[in-house]
């Protein structure tokens, strides 16, 4: 018979039960019982095997529950209750996730926490995106407090052991000096631009899903599914704290394109990816976050063709894999060397130090020449 002792339910659950009366008149039917909110409450029968009976379990309490069957013959003779597994029922969500310390403007970058909690069947877990989609068990798993050090948007949904879902928490945070004009850390390029071109290419129907993560030496190779069309283009992004993209390679391949290998990644150390569609200058959704841990030894730098702040947004031109000095903002250009004139020799002389011995060795000569070409 099913279910089995301490499962967990919601809904609707189909019990089931064998019975037989192989010396008597045989089985006319059985009755299927629950112990709340009192005992042997009848659930349903079954006329005919295999036994089985449908309890919609919305209309009973949250809690245990012992299951009960009762057997009757063609003779109307009948078994006493006989009881079977204890059951737990659980319809009612978790409590909506709570960010810790709360959303809001911050001059400093936060340490983010988030919480949750449910007295029935027990909190399963807690999934969050900070890229603006909608969350679900789909999404980044939250195990360890989330990095905030730019302006983002975290929501977040909570699951019980019973797989009821709570609702959604968003909460905003605003991170100095600029607010409001920096993306998600998680997410996008690092800074907005509003002279930005506008793009009219078609986002991807849907983000890719991220499949696998196999470790190798100094190497992870990605696996995903394809996102939806229109796609030209991939791009992959990792961080080395879950939730926080900080490298990208603007275009591991093209359209059809379903796995890549990261090299270049130092061993023993955990990384975290994400991978996303493009159309032209368009990029789709970020996928789901996966971790792995490659062997080998110790490198220093980012991945091969990987590119700080490259995560792709609409008004970001996409680079090549060599950065380039501007890619960051350029240093301005060293004002020219002051030269010498007449009048500020001695100012030129005291501030080009390196030279200075030399100069007045030269001038010493020619006025020693001079005093005695004169007296002669």
């Amino acid at each position: 018979s099913s279910p089995s002792n301490g499962s967990i339910f919601k809904g609707t659950v189909t019990i089931n039960a064998d019975a037989s009366d192989s010396t008597g008149s045989g089985v006319a039917k059985v009755e299927f019982y629950h112990s709340s909110p009192v005992p042997y409450t009848l659930i349903g029968q079954d006329t005919g095997a295999p036994y089985s009976a449908d309890w919609n379990t919305t209309a009973a309490d949250d809690g245990s529950h012992v299951l009960y069957i009762k057997v009757y013959d063609l003779a109307s003779n009948s078994t006493s209750y006989i009881s079977g597994p204890t059951i737990t029922i659980d319809n009612t969500a978790p409590s909506k996730p709570v960010a810790s310390p709360a959303a809001g403007n911050y001059t400093t970058d936060q340490s983010v926490t988030l919480s949750s909690s449910d007295s029935g069947s027990g909190l399963f877990s807690i999934y969050y995106t900070n890229d603006g989609s909608t969350p679900d068990n789909t999404k980044t798993h939250y195990i360890n407090p989330i990095n905030v050090n730019k302006d983002i948007t975290i929501k977040a949904i909570a699951y019980d052991n019973a797989g009821n879902a709570s609702s959604i928490l968003e909460a905003v945070y605003n991170i100095a000096p600029t607010i409001s004009g920096e993306t998600s850390s998680g997410g996008g390029a690092a800074l907005s631009d509003a002279s930005a071109p506008s793009c009219n290419d078609t986002k991807p129907g849907s983000a890719p899903t991220l499949t696998r993560a196999v470790a190798g030496v100094n190497s992870v190779t990605l696996f995903w599914t394809a996102g939806s069309d229109p796609v030209s283009y991939y791009l992959v992004t990792y961080g080395t704290t879950a939730g926080a993209q900080t490298y990208g390679n603007p275009n591991v391949g093209g359209k059809g394109t379903t796995s890549y290998t990261v090299s270049g990644l130092s061993g023993g150390r955990t990384y975290f990816f994400k991978v996303r569609a493009g159309n032209g200058c368009t990029p789709g959704d970020f996928s789901n976050e996966v971790s792995a841990a490659p062997a080998g030894g110790f490198v220093t730098g980012q991945a091969t063709g990987f590119i700080p702040g490259v995560l792709g947004t609409e008004t970001q031109v996409l680079p090549s894999p060599s950065p380039s000095p501007q890619t960051l903002g350029a240093e301005a250009s060293p004002s020219p060397t002051p030269q010498p004139g007449n009048a500020g020799l001695i100012n030129w002389i005291l501030t080009h130090k390196k030279i200075s011995l030399g100069v007045i060795l030269v001038l010493a000569a020619v006025g020693y020449f001079t005093s005695k070409k004169k007296k002669s």
